[in-house]
C-alpha cells in the first residue's frame, strides 16, 4: 500500500523575492545589523564568562556560565554603562540555575537588545558629553552583578 504526500508550496516559495514577505517580521527580514561577538570575562571575585553574539537582525544571543564566586544566590544580572546607569535587566531572560557556588551553563536570545545595530547599541553607551553618545565605546558597558539591591561584582564588555 503506497502513501501519497501532497505539495503544498509555503507563501515564502510562491512569492518571486522571499525578502519582500509581508506581516510584522518584514522589518526583521529585511535589516542589515553586522555579526558583533562581545564578551566579559569575571576573574577575580566572581569566576566565569558571558558571550553576546549579534545576527543580522539586531538579536543578540548571551551565553555563559560561572564555576566560582555566587556564594549567595539568587543575583540580578545587568546591563550597565561606566557610570553604572542600568541598561536592561537580563535576570529574567537569563533565568540562571545556581550550582555550587556557580551555575549552571545559561543561553538566552535577547530580542529588544542590540550590540550596535543602531544608536540605541550597548556598544554605543555612554553616560558623558552627549556630543560622543554615537562614538563606540570599547568597554563602554559593563554586565552587572547586584545582591540585595547593591552591586556584588562587575566586569566590562568587550569586542571580541
Amino acid at each position: 500500500m503506497s502513501t501519497r504526500r501532497d505539495f503544498i508550496p509555503s507563501q515564502r516559495d510562491q512569492l518571486p523575492n522571499a525578502k519582500k514577505l509581508p506581516g510584522k517580521n518584514y522589518n526583521k527580514i529585511s535589516s542589515k545589523c553586522p555579526y558583533t561577538e562581545a564578551k566579559a570575562i569575571f576573574d577575580n571575585i566572581v569566576h566565569g564568562f558571558v558571550v553576546f553574539t549579534q545576527d543580522k537582525y539586531g538579536n543578540t544571543q548571551v551565553n555563559g556560565i560561572f564555576r566560582d564566586g555566587l556564594i549567595n544566590p539568587p543575583y540580578q544580572f545587568y546591563i550597565t554603562d561606566k557610570c553604572g546607569n542600568v541598561i536592561r535587566n537580563i535576570t529574567q531572560d537569563l533565568n540562571v540555575k545556581y550550582i555550587n557556588n556557580g551555575t549552571k551553563p545559561f543561553s538566552a536570545k535577547l530580542i529588544s537588545l542590540n550590540l550596535n545595530c543602531n544608536k540605541n547599541g550597548i556598544l554605543f553607551a555612554n553616560c558623558g558629553d552627549p556630543y560622543h553618545n554615537l562614538k563606540r565605546q570599547d568597554d563602554g558597558f559593563q554586565m552587572s552583578f547586584y545582591e540585595n539591591g547593591f552591586i556584588y561584582y562587575q566586569a566590562n564588555i568587550g569586542l571580541i
